[in-house]
């Protein structure tokens, strides 16, 4: 999932586009490409998530009975919109008209049920993913970092390990491996996962980010700051997720410029500001009252969204 490879992706399904406009598949498959280059920070999310909406709501009116296509509209509706009722709503749908499809309830999970904190259902609809999918790189990713979150950090890394096992060089499982091996301060662990990652995809702008995160959390404050200052100098340039930032100030002890950087997350409709109600970078926010005032902003605060069934 490189940006050489999305963009490769994106091509493609331009492709089919040209030679059969009324191809709902490919209208969906477009989207599903721009979307992740907004999640991952490839490209800005406003720039990201408003074309991908554009395509996957073709591929709808084309065809309404395309499961994934409400799946990936229901993913695009929580991470940019914060639409929960819309967003699980048509992940729902996507479940019913096809319940044997794994994409769906990973994406019902990881998209939905884990941002509202619906944290021990995520975990469920991801294993039922995974039974459907034993061989997805994605889902067992989606599996680990849920462990993550619950603070079952050897069941992570295990998940991780698995993921390698399959694929070697996928970059992400060995930038989120690292980020564990630091809450169990394993911080050379941590530090060799990153340098692995940077070798699977020199373009990946996050590890930079969770490196010196962990830099701070190992004590090497003054590394970490220098690493801060040239990412905070970089994103004046490029797009930087400002949540990853938020991750550095956050374990340097600086509240202030966290939230400052989570504001701005939440102004660049950061998909990664997802993770504010549950990833455990932020335990140390959760008692400032910015904390909570930010989960209003994105519709989670009070109480949770409301809840429909799955079957």
């Amino acid at each position: 999932m490189t940006r050489e490879g999305l963009d490769a992706s994106r091509r493609m399904f331009e492709e089919a586009i040209r030679l059969d406009p009324n191809y709902a598949l490919a209208h969906d498959g477009l989207a599903y490409t721009w979307y992740l280059e907004g999640f991952l920070g490839f490209v800005a999310p406003k720039e990201a998530m408003p074309r991908a909406k554009t395509a996957v709501r073709r591929a709808i009116e084309l065809d309404e009975t395309v499961a994934e296509a409400h799946a990936t509209l229901g993913v695009i509706l929580a991470i940019y919109d914060w639409d929960w009722a819309g967003a699980e709503r048509e992940l729902l749908r996507s479940i019913e008209l096809n319940g044997a499809s794994p994409v769906c309830r990973d994406g019902y999970a990881f998209y939905y049920l884990r941002p509202v904190g619906r944290i021990e259902e995520a975990v469920s609809e991801t294993q039922q993913a995974l039974s459907l999918d034993p061989l997805s790189i994605l889902f067992r990713v989606h599996l680990a970092f849920l462990f993550y979150v619950q603070h079952k950090f050897e069941h992570s890394i295990a998940q991780f390990r698995k993921v390698l096992e399959m694929s070697p060089q996928y970059y992400l499982a060995h930038a989120m491996m690292g980020n564990v091996h630091t809450f169990l301060g394993q911080y050379d662990e941590a530090i060799a996962c990153y340098a692995r990652a940077r070798d699977a995809d020199s373009n990946s702008k996050f590890v930079d980010s969770l490196e010196a995160m962990t830099l701070a959390m190992a004590g090497r404050r003054a590394e970490a700051a220098t690493r801060l200052d040239i990412i905070s100098q970089r994103a004046a340039n490029d797009y930087i997720s400002p949540v990853s930032i938020a991750y550095i100030c956050t374990k340097l002890g600086d509240k202030d410029r966290a939230f400052e950087n989570l504001d701005r997350a939440v102004f660049d409709r950061d998909p990664n500001i997802l993770g504010l109600r549950s990833n455990p970078i932020f335990d140390d926010l959760r008692t400032d009252p910015r904390y909570h005032a930010i989960l209003r902003k994105m519709r989670l605060e009070p109480g949770r969204p409301s809840s429909l069934s799955v079957s």
